[in-house]
């Protein structure tokens, strides 16, 4: 099941250009690795195609031509979109029985967050004495694996300034944005 509506519009003898897109996308029959019982005496899984994702965001492209005289042109173009990505079914193993969360790492496939988002035992800690120093009594781990968050970016934001001279050499840059995700730092892990 796929909505998608865009726009696409030039103003001012085409020196302002609009683009918008929303998009809303549900997938179905994701491929996904059932476990087997072991009595099988075969692998401890097999993929299925079951489950479903939904995926929805917008989209916005914005293009102005600044200058456009010779010797000089000037451009900017500024990009941005969301997207929330979310799991909404793993299919079931059998009839009423469902597919257990996937789990490789950090990382899961669970119902209602979005694709492989983190979880890991949260960790809170008090300096109960007071010396500056935390030591292991002062640490305590939750004892199960909570949501930390999601891996996916929901919001970017670009903006690439451009300048030409003599229609010969161009300049450009990019400025981007990512946001609303998080990455799981091993290196900051293995420092701790």
């Amino acid at each position: 099941i796929e909505t998608e509506l865009g726009f696409d519009a030039g103003f001012f003898g085409e020196r302002l250009g609009l683009e918008v897109t929303h998009y809303d996308k549900k997938t179905n029959d994701l491929l996904i690795a059932v476990p087997l019982p072991p009595s099988l005496g075969l692998t401890s899984t097999q993929f299925k195609n079951l489950g479903s994702v939904s995926n929805k965001g917008w989209e916005f492209l914005a293009n102005a031509k600044i200058i456009d005289r010779d010797p000089l042109a000037l451009n900017f173009t500024v990009s941005a979109s969301t997207n929330a990505n979310k799991v909404l079914s793993l299919g079931e193993i059998s009839p009423g029985v469902p597919v257990p969360p996937i789990i490789f790492g950090n990382q899961q496939h669970r119902v209602g967050v979005p694709l492989g988002s983190y979880f890991d035992r949260s960790v809170t800690f008090n300096d109960a004495n007071k010396d500056g120093i935390i030591d292991e009594s002062e640490i305590t781990l939750s004892d199960t694996a909570v949501y930390l968050g999601n891996p996916l970016p929901t919001h970017e934001l670009s903006v690439t300034p451009e300048v030409t001279l003599f229609k010969l050499l161009r300049i450009s840059a990019l400025f981007d944005h990512k946001g609303g995700y998080k990455l799981f730092d091993f290196t900051r892990r293995f420092r701790c």
